[in-house]
């Protein structure tokens, strides 16, 4: 399966999973450099660009949730700026581009959900696969809607990386392969492990 494919399964199973909200796995977890190296290794040179700051942007974002909640709304988060060895400023631009690119993703994860829904009813209306039944394929639409979020993803990971500038850029898009990676799961890791469909 290639990794357009892969992606579109994940994001549909994703998708199927959250009912439609945000796409996210554990984005306050954090690792030391040793541990990213371990657990990244396998799956570093698989994972797309932009997934890898999907997670960068989700981490961000719930930091600012939490911010809020705890009264303090300009507060950024201290140990993503110090592990990515950002400026104040930079920190500050990074979050404002987060912030943007994940709301046109909620956007984007919302009309696929009404496809999804759609699909689910008309071929799974209990919820389950009919015992000896194959799945049907995905609704033709998704690839293209598939497409429009990898290119939302991958507009806010160059609108960082011309933020940042120079040597600083190519320093910080490792810094978050290595530190994010690691966090996709193993269905798109290895798109040959996909979990049943309609399991949630």
């Amino acid at each position: 399966m290639n990794r357009t494919k892969a992606g579109l399964v994940l994001f549909t199973i994703l998708i199927l999973a959250v009912g439609g909200g945000a796409i996210m796995m554990n984005p306050h977890r954090t690792h030391s450099r040793g541990q990213v190296g371990r657990s990244s290794a396998r799956v570093f040179e698989k994972v797309p660009d932009h997934k890898a700051y999907e997670f960068l942007f989700h981490r961000i974002t719930f930091h600012r949730k939490r911010a809020a909640t705890a009264g303090k709304p300009e507060a950024v988060d201290g140990a993503l700026q110090r592990e990515g060895h950002l400026s104040l400023d930079q920190m500050q631009s990074l979050e404002i581009i987060a912030t943007n690119c994940l709301s046109e993703v909620e956007k984007q994860d919302a009309a696929a959900h009404i496809v999804i829904k759609a699909f689910r009813e008309k071929y799974f209306p209990d919820g389950k696969i009919p015992v000896g039944g194959e799945l049907p394929p995905p609704p033709p639409e998704l690839e293209i809607m598939q497409q429009k979020r990898d290119a939302i993803l991958q507009r806010g990971r160059s609108q960082v990386l011309e933020m940042l500038g120079g040597g600083k850029s190519a320093e910080f898009d490792s810094f978050v392969k290595e530190r994010f990676a690691g966090k996709l799961p193993d269905a798109y890791a290895n798109p040959m492990r996909q979990p049943n469909l309609m399991e949630h």
